[in-house]
């Protein structure tokens, strides 16, 4: 996960976070310093944690990775459009209690 093509730029973040910050659902949303996870408060009151990539295809490993960086992330979201999920990424996240998204399937799961 070295490649910088896998660190998303600061206006992909700046984008995801302007659209979550007007979502329906979400009350508070914080950048977590130094990091690219994002606290999201929603209206239910629960509190995930997100990191946000750029990784063109997620994989399983992508997921063990950013796991062990990043022990108490709730969601993996890739945010390019252009990007997508294995389905070996999303079931592995799943059995540990992490969805990993594109940028639209995220936003669907929190409605």
């Amino acid at each position: 996960m070295a490649s910088s093509c896998r660190i998303p730029d600061e206006s992909s973040i700046d984008a995801f976070v302007a659209a979550l910050e007007t979502h329906d659902t979400v009350t508070r949303v914080a950048r977590q310093p130094g990091t690219d996870v994002v606290d999201i408060e929603l209206q239910s009151g629960r509190i995930l944690a997100v990191f946000m990539t750029n990784i063109y295809v997620v994989g399983e490993a992508d997921v063990q990775e950013i796991q062990r960086r990043h022990v108490d992330i709730n969601a993996i979201v890739t945010l390019s459009a252009w990007n997508m999920t294995s389905e070996d990424a999303v079931k592995y996240g799943r059995e540990r209690k992490i969805g990993v998204f594109t940028w639209k399937e995220f936003f669907g799961a929190i409605n």
